[in-house]
């Protein structure tokens, strides 16, 4: 399935990187989602500890809308990453799969 696209403004690109409690490697932002609804930053590889999880659902609308499209198409949730182009997952941590594609507004 392609790309969606999704409008958005460069301070909200930014405002989800100021999120972040730990860098990764390779993307500027990261969160991982749950069939709840929850929505929390990467902390560390693997299935983070609910004791570790830092819940930012209701903080930025805009994390809260890239969660929503992403449990459209993985229910169960999982872990996203976000680039300056849009949003990503991967498929047995190797394949990645865009499923937003950044239309910036400004």
């Amino acid at each position: 399935m392609p790309p969606i696209k999704f409008p958005i403004r460069h301070i909200e690109l930014e405002g989800m990187k100021v999120f972040q409690i730990k860098n990764h490697r390779k993307w500027p932002a990261a969160f991982s989602t749950n069939a709840d609804c929850e929505i929390w930053p990467f902390t560390h590889f693997g299935k983070t500890p609910y004791n570790r999880r830092i819940h930012v659902q209701g903080e930025l609308s805009v994390i809260d809308r890239i969660a929503e499209v992403y449990r459209d198409r993985r229910p169960s949730g999982g872990r996203f990453f976000i680039s300056d182009v849009g949003a990503f997952y991967t498929e047995k941590y190797s394949e990645e799969n865009q499923f937003i594609k950044f239309e910036f507004l400004d």
